[in-house]
Formats: C-alpha cells, structure tokens, sequence
C-alpha cells in the first residue's frame, strides 16, 4: 500500500516538473516569488493527500474501534491470537484465549473486532 502510494507521489512530481517548467524558463532575475514557491507548495500538498490524510483518517477509525470495545466482543491482535474481551481497563485489556486462559494485552494491539453475523430468525415456522 505504502509503495504505491508512494509511487503516485513519484509520478506526480515528475508531472509537477513537466508542469512547473515553464515557470523557470522565465527570466531568473525578475520571475515572480510566486512561482519559485509553487512547486514547493503543490509537493507538499501532495504528500499531504497522499500520505498524511489518510494515515490520520485509519489512525482515527482504529481509535474509535478501539474506544467502542466492550466485554465479550471477539477480537484478533497484531499477533493473529484470536480472543474474547473479559475486561476493559484504561490502558489494557484482559482476553480469555482459551477457557481459563487469561492474558492482558495493551489497546494497541488489537487490530481487528470480529463482527458475527446476525441469523434473523423467520416468524413463520414451517
């Protein structure tokens, strides 16, 4: 994911040159502070939309899956170790891995809560 993104940065810059050239064919000495600053501008600009937007955007949404944890919610960590929340403290919880295997794990290793399916339950009978 990281490597393409940074590709399209890559490709953007060079499209950035291509566009921005015409810019520095003008005379040096009396070019406009404008233009010396936009390529500057436009790249930062785009790492911004490329990298850093959406970086926050995922940090933000973990954080919020994180905070909306409570007991019993099935869940993987970072490890890929599949467990159940038995209690939410306020830097950690505590999983049951096994029955009767109880383990702590900090908030951040959760990377996943696992969503079970709702089985609606027909009125009729038949």
């Amino acid at each position: 994911m990281l490597k393409s993104n940074l590709l399209k940065v890559s490709a953007s810059l060079v499209m950035l040159g291509i566009v921005c050239m015409p810019l520095y064919a003008a005379d040096g000495a009396n070019s406009n502070i404008v233009a010396n600053f936009l390529p500057m501008v436009l790249i930062i600009a785009i790492f911004y939309l490329f990298l850093i937007r959406p970086s926050q955007k995922k940090a933000k949404e973990h954080q919020n899956m994180l905070n909306s944890i409570k007991r019993n919610d099935k869940i993987i960590t970072s490890g890929g170790i599949y467990a159940t929340i038995s209690q939410v403290k306020t830097d950690r919880f505590e999983v049951t891995i096994a029955e009767g295997v109880k383990i702590e794990i900090s908030k951040n290793s959760v990377s996943t809560v696992i969503v079970e399916p709702q089985v609606e339950q027909s009125a009729e009978i038949k």
